[in-house]
């Protein structure tokens, strides 16, 4: 998926162009919340692509500070995402996207917590109804 989402940098998107196809955007829709109203989205970034290329154009950041680079990203979108069609919209749902695990890890955290070594064998959905419980912070 961060494969795909290096095309919502305008570096790369500049330094690239020539691999970036229709079937490059089309494989966006792996990225769910792309995807959504039968790909209304990803039809949209087809047809505004070269909307977003030539605003790209040129545009070059060092991507070895972080920092420097996230600033660099965002202040681009800032100043030319109104002229980058469907794509700002796309780019604020990849930015507001979480490239963590700690959902998953706050999970296997509770069954830790709450399910020992002697209850290993607990039906699957008392073990299921248990963390959703505890994980939504509610009360049997």
């Amino acid at each position: 998926m961060f494969r795909l989402c290096r095309i919502f940098n305008p570096a790369f998107v500049s330094e690239n162009e020539a691999i970036i196809n229709q079937t490059y955007i089309r494989s966006l829709a792996e990225i769910k919340p792309l995807a959504r109203n039968d790909g209304e989205l990803i039809k949209s970034l087809e047809r505004d692509y070269h909307l977003y290329l030539s605003a790209a154009r040129g545009f070059s950041v060092d991507d070895s500070d972080v920092d420097v680079f996230t600033e660099a990203v965002l202040a681009w979108w800032k100043n030319h995402g109104s002229s980058t069609g469907s794509w700002r919209e796309a780019a604020e749902i990849i930015f507001s996207l979480t490239p963590n695990s700690a959902s998953a890890e706050r999970v296997f955290s509770l069954l830790k917590s709450m399910f020992g070594d002697k209850q290993e064998r607990c039906l699957a959905d008392i073990v299921q109804s248990s963390i959703m419980l505890n994980y939504n912070k509610r009360d049997l």
